[in-house]
């Protein structure tokens, strides 16, 4: 256990310090420290908020409106989960198979597979191991 709490470790208030002074103030010592501490992206991001959304400023607004589309954006060409297929095991039970990251065309061709071959052996993979979960059930494929 430590000797001093967390709020009174040199570091823990220098870092305090360093973003109050350095993210309001026009010191260039402080400044430095602050984009030590907490990170250039981080400090940009307080101070969109704090000077832009806050107090008005027009620039520093769209800074801000520039980070939140950059993020949406980012989030919208990101690669989605693929669906391979959906597995019935009993009358209401369903076992969906997804892809959590799809692999590019490059990875791929390196594994040696296509993605119809990588579909399939993922298929199969889900259906052996539900019937040997449910040995009596009767399994129906049903993909897209």
């Amino acid at each position: 256990m430590s000797i001093l709490p967390y709020a009174l470790r040199p570091r823990a208030v220098i870092r305090k310090t360093a973003v109050k002074r350095g993210v309001d103030g026009g010191s260039v010592m402080w400044r430095a420290l602050a984009l030590y501490f907490v990170g250039g992206p981080t400090l940009v991001r307080t101070n969109a908020i704090r000077r832009g959304f806050l107090s008005g400023n027009r620039t520093w607004q769209v800074v801000g409106v520039a980070l939140i589309l950059s993020q949406d954006l980012r989030g919208m060409f990101r690669k989605k989960p693929e669906p391979i297929g959906r597995f019935r095991v009993k009358s209401n039970d369903f076992i969906r198979v997804t892809n959590i990251k799809p692999q590019s065309r490059r990875q791929l061709k390196r594994a040696g597979t296509n993605k119809k071959a990588k579909r399939a052996s993922v298929i199969a993979e889900a259906v052996a191991a539900a019937q040997a979960k449910h040995p009596d059930a009767r399994i129906v494929v049903k993909t897209k």
